[in-house]
């Protein structure tokens, strides 16, 4: 049996494809729009409930003995700070910063992989090195921001990180010089 209640408003909607606007009063929001959702998603406007999360096992890949230990011992102890879900083309990565360190993680495969930048050899600044270069475990964010192929990685003291050809094995760089710098404004 229905509760006859005076004082009860009802309302519906057919569509909410202008989503969730939290900072004005419900009763100023247009009638395709909520003022508050719990684990909803609106996409295609038509209120659905959010996906559930699914495990995913990982899997430490590294070329250096005994790298892929240290990349499993870091995720698991070290300081999260923060992540990004770079997608270019058909390519959809998370990318996430771990105690200064910059790590690939392909969803897909589950595989974990460390791609923060490295150390020029100071005796051989021509000769590649596999030494790592990580920044700062003790910032507690890092700020990410996709233009194109490019993700850019800050953490708001150390140089610009770069990453760069997203179709082939992901590398990340950084920009040394303020010449590079601009150069990746311009083009």
């Amino acid at each position: 049996m229905p509760v006859i209640d005076p004082q009860r408003i009802s309302d519906g909607f057919i569509s909410l494809e202008r989503g969730i606007d939290a900072g004005k009063a419900p009763s100023m929001l247009p009638r395709n729009q909520a003022s508050f959702a719990v684990n909803a998603t609106m996409r295609g406007g038509f209120v659905k409930t959010r996906p559930g999360f699914k495990g995913i096992p990982l899997t430490f890949k590294a070329v250096a003995p005994g790298a892929a230990e240290a990349i499993e011992t870091r995720f698991a102890t070290g300081r999260y700070q923060g992540s990004y879900n770079y997608r270019y083309g058909k390519d959809s990565f998370i990318i996430v910063a771990v105690s200064g360190y910059i790590h690939k993680i392909d969803v897909a495969r589950g595989e974990v992989t460390d791609i923060t930048p490295t150390k020029p050899d100071e005796d051989d600044p021509t000769n590649p090195s596999i030494l790592p270069d990580p920044n700062s475990s003790l910032i507690n964010v890092f700020y990410f921001q996709q233009a194109e192929q490019y993700l850019v990685i800050q953490d708001g003291r150390n140089q610009l990180s770069y990453l760069t050809e997203p179709l082939q094995e992901l590398q990340l760089r950084r920009r040394s010089s303020r010449r590079d710098r601009d150069g990746l404004r311009r083009g």
